[in-house]
């Protein structure tokens, strides 16, 4: 049932997800072609800007240095909003549309209810990265005419998978704030954005760099034209403790909570 009431949000930020993904991949190969006359034009870019979006040199000529530059931008925006969207009004919306005391009349426990919406949440998610990681995968294939490096893709790809994940479950204990199930999409939305704008206003100037540490996107790297860029055994360790944690915290929290006021 709840695999079915959510299909249609799926299927439209999935469809917006994988067409975005498919289509600055395939812009590539334009700017490919354009070469050095790219470079000189990213070299005239304000420093500031370049810094707050990670951009660099090779973004136009390293198919993969292209593609993080976008996936941590427009990818890992888009599929935040849908993890913290979803993981919010997927418990809600019982609250909201007042059938949380029915549902709770049934022979199960509030901790079945999570059960069941965590298992069709982390499935349309988990389908939603697949695919999304996969299209990038092919595309970059297609558009590249030299091999890339796989390892850095993976490493890539989990950093994202880690953010949205973390995002999802910021929803999910969100959700749980607002009394009586109110919607809060619009500041769960400011969250996911809020928190890119903070990252890139920090990595500007020294006096912004405080910024960074309010921001989840600062604690994952997307900058692949780092020498040995690989995966950072601590930041995984932290954002999947931090994610258990909070939804430990959903547990307990639905558990004692007043559905009737």
């Amino acid at each position: 049932m709840e695999l079915k009431r959510n299909l249609k949000s799926f299927l439209i930020w999935g469809s917006v997800v994988l067409f975005i993904t498919v289509f600055i991949l395939l812009l590539f190969l334009s700017f490919a072609d354009m070469g050095e006359s790219m470079q000189v034009m990213m070299e005239g870019m304000p420093e500031g800007m370049v810094k707050g979006f990670g951009m660099n040199v090779d973004i136009y000529t390293n198919v993969l240095a292209y593609y993080s530059t976008y996936f941590g931008l427009h990818i890992m925006i888009l599929t935040g909003i849908f993890a913290i969207t979803m993981g919010a009004n997927i418990l809600s919306k019982e609250e909201r549309e007042k059938t949380s005391e029915f549902l709770l009349t049934r022979p199960i426990s509030r901790t079945e209810v999570i059960n069941s919406k965590l298992a069709a949440y982390f499935t349309l998610l988990s389908i939603l990265i697949v695919l999304q990681t996969l299209s990038g995968y092919l595309t970059i294939d297609y558009v590249s005419e030299a091999p890339f490096d796989n390892g850095i893709f993976i490493t890539l790809s989990i950093y994202g998978t880690l953010l949205t994940l973390l995002h999802g479950a910021l929803g999910w204990a969100l959700s749980l704030i607002p009394k009586r199930g109110k919607a809060i999409t619009g500041p769960l939305i400011g969250v996911v954005v809020g928190g890119f704008v903070c990252s890139a206003i920090s990595k500007i100037s020294e006096d912004s760099e405080f910024l960074r540490w309010i921001s989840p996107f600062s604690y994952v790297s997307f900058d692949v034209s780092l020498p040995n860029y690989s995966l950072d055994p601590v930041t995984v360790i932290v954002f999947l403790a931090i994610i258990a944690a909070l939804h430990v915290l959903v547990y307990v929290s639905y558990n004692r909570r007043d559905l009737d006021g």
